[in-house]
This record gives C-alpha cells, sequence and structure tokens, in this order.
C-alpha cells in the first residue's frame, strides 16, 4: 500500500514539475518576445503645417539602417494636409504611429505626449522639417549610449543654408557627470547647449522630466524657446552625457519656422529672468 501511494505521489510530482516547467518556459518566451519588441529608439516628431517636409523629415528615419525604432507623430491640429500624409505613410509602414490633438497645444506638450507614449529605450525629436544626415546615424548614436552607457548622448547641428555648426560648452567626447553636467548649463548665465533635437536621451530621464514640467511648468505659454526648458531639465536628471564632435542633425532654416521669428516675440532679457526663476524650483524642489 505504501508503496502505491509512494508512485503516485512521484507521478503527480512529475505532472506538477511538467507543467511549472512548461509554463515556465512559456512565460520566458512570452517575456522575451516582449523585450525583442521594444524599440532601441522612439523618435518623436511635434506636427504642425507641415505636410511638404514630412516625407524629408520622416522619409529620412525610414531609411535607418537601425530599424528597431519607432516613429511617433503628433499632429497639432493642422490645418493642411499633414494628417492626411501621416495616414499614408502610416498605411506602409507599421512603425508610424500618430497622435492627433484635438486642439492646436504647441510643440511642448506635442512632445510631452510622444514622450509619454513612447516605448523605446532611448528618445530622440525631430523637427518635422529637418532631418539626420546619413543613413547611419541612429545606429552609431545608440551604440555609443550602450557601449558607454551614459544617459544622454549629445551632438553637432549643422544649419542649413546658412551652414553654421553649433558649438558645445565642453570637450567633444568627454563624459560629463553630476554635478558638472547640470552647473554648466547657466555658465555666465547663458543656456550654452539649448538644442533639444541633437540629444539622445534614456526614456525614464525625459519622463521624469516631463512630470516636473507638468507640476511647476504645464499651463504656461511656452510657445517659445521651449528646447532651452526641456534642456534644462534633462540635463538635471540625467547621471551622464557625452558630446559627440560628429555633425549629425541637419537643421532647416524655412521661413515658416519658429526659430525664424521667434527672437521678435520674446526678449532674451525676459527669457533668462524665467530660467533663473525656473533654475531656483529645479534646485530647491526635492522629487
Amino acid at each position: 500500500m505504501k508503496i502505491k501511494y509512494k508512485i503516485i505521489k512521484l507521478i503527480l510530482i512529475f505532472i506538477i514539475n511538467f507543467y511549472f516547467f512548461k509554463i515556465k518556459k512559456e512565460l520566458l518566451n512570452e517575456f522575451q518576445k516582449d523585450n525583442n519588441n521594444i524599440p532601441k529608439i522612439s523618435i518623436f516628431l511635434a506636427i504642425y503645417n507641415k505636410e511638404k517636409y514630412l516625407k524629408r523629415s520622416i522619409g529620412c528615419l525610414q531609411e535607418q539602417t537601425l530599424k528597431e525604432i519607432e516613429i511617433i507623430a503628433i499632429n497639432d491640429a493642422s490645418t493642411d494636409n499633414s494628417l492626411n500624409v501621416l495616414r499614408e505613410m502610416s498605411e506602409k509602414d507599421s512603425r508610424i504611429k500618430i497622435i492627433n490633438n484635438k486642439k492646436n497645444s504647441g510643440s511642448l506638450f506635442s512632445r510631452a505626449m510622444g514622450i509619454l507614449s513612447s516605448k523605446g529605450e532611448y528618445l530622440l525629436s525631430l523637427d518635422p522639417d529637418d532631418r539626420y544626415q546619413a543613413k547611419t546615424n541612429l545606429k552609431y548614436l545608440y551604440n555609443i549610449a550602450k557601449k558607454l552607457k551614459v544617459d544622454i548622448v549629445s551632438f553637432l547641428v549643422f544649419c542649413l543654408p546658412s551652414k553654421i555648426t553649433s558649438e558645445f560648452f565642453t570637450n567633444s567626447n568627454e563624459i560629463i557627470r553630476q554635478p558638472e553636467l547640470y552647473q554648466s548649463l547657466f555658465k555666465n548665465n547663458i543656456l550654452n547647449d539649448y538644442y533639444i533635437t541633437n540629444k539622445l536621451v534614456k526614456r525614464e530621464i525625459f519622463v521624469n522630466s516631463f512630470n516636473i514640467f507638468k507640476k511647476y511648468i504645464y499651463g504656461e505659454k511656452w510657445c517659445y524657446y521651449e528646447d532651452n526648458i526641456w534642456s534644462i531639465l534633462i540635463y538635471k536628471y540625467a547621471n551622464s552625457c557625452i558630446f559627440i564632435n560628429k555633425k549629425i542633425y541637419y537643421y532647416f532654416v524655412n521661413q515658416d519656422s519658429t526659430m525664424t521669428n521667434r527672437g521678435n516675440i520674446l526678449e532674451l532679457k525676459n527669457l533668462m529672468n524665467r530660467y533663473e526663476m525656473y533654475k531656483q524650483i529645479f534646485e530647491t524642489k526635492n522629487e
């Protein structure tokens, strides 16, 4: 009788172990599958009436040798044909995700929506009338970020047609860590590296920045110079950054560009006063 019970017990143990390892294997496979589906880079574009540039900007992303990417196009209630162009492109490329704002809310809000909707390990912001210099740029930036384990990879912006290249406040190819990274932004009260489009940023850094933006800045009328605010935020929450002396981003100076006209709308003096105000907020609040 005891032998019979032992045999039954062994059979039950075998059956339980069999199904346990089977379920475990299926869960691991599912987990691995989900991880494989995580984009290496999510690129988001805040779009308002840019239909004539979309095939240039999004097209350069589709041509990248790094294929594991996510393209998030935020249509900010455009009145031109931008939304139809995006829909047409997304039908041919499943990596393109469209967010359609019900009302025009500005690029600061649209970029935030792109951040919250992203799934990539790293994020990039691309203006819809600009493009990257080469098909290998995204793979190059991603490999640097992973190899050096840095939160931000910052690179050169090449302005066209003026052919002016952005300059950094520090030596290239040198990893800068906190607190020097954040403090260097306000050196001589000038935000030197003010672009947000020239930075590959770890996703959680952008998310943390958005949380601060939402709590302390949301509702402000930041129609212009929003790049500066994002730069302040991500340099506060990043642990490390490397500056690459390589032209990656082509910024096209168009007549309908916000950058072209922004100097006539806000005075630099007022802008710097607001920098100081937000600098105090970011330094005194413990998030």
